[in-house]
């Protein structure tokens, strides 16, 4: 169902996007940054939400709990995800001014599908249910009688 919402919710903006790009005239890069702003302001006020309400419910009391043993967080994984996506937005951007917006929502489920089979063959998981499978074909099957 989330997968299903994710997808609307994606090829619901793919339209709109295009509409507003036609409309306000900025192109490719530029609409790219424009994206980019607006994701950064989302992001910043979720944010400072959560750690808000984090520190809203946080214990007073101290623990004598022993440091963990982890790791830190892989900052060149998240660097090389962040500069990987960036690339691939400024890209689709410049694509989108090419085609009309069925074509590019099609291109972009073809997109979304090949992240998450790449991601399933790089980093496993549980295997595929019969579910996900005809959901991949029935993807790949209306790529096909698109084209």
């Amino acid at each position: 169902a989330a997968a299903m919402l994710s997808a609307t919710a994606q090829s619901a903006l793919n339209v709109s996007s295009k509409r507003a790009m036609l409309k306000t005239g900025i192109r490719g890069a530029s609409t790219q940054r424009v994206m980019v702003a607006v994701g950064l302001f989302i992001a910043s006020v979720v944010t400072a939400i959560e750690m808000w309400g984090a520190n809203q419910h946080k214990d007073k009391t101290p623990t004598n709990e022993e440091p963990s043993n982890q790791q830190g967080e892989p900052i060149g994984m998240y660097l090389m995800a962040i500069t990987a996506y960036h690339i691939e937005y400024v890209l689709s951007f410049m694509f989108v001014k090419l085609v009309t917006p069925v074509t590019f929502g099609a291109c972009d489920a073809i997109r979304r599908l090949s992240i998450i089979l790449s991601g399933r063959v790089m980093f496993g998981g549980k295997p595929l249910m019969p579910i996900n499978i005809a959901g991949i074909g029935l993807a790949l099957l209306g790529a096909l009688g698109y084209s």
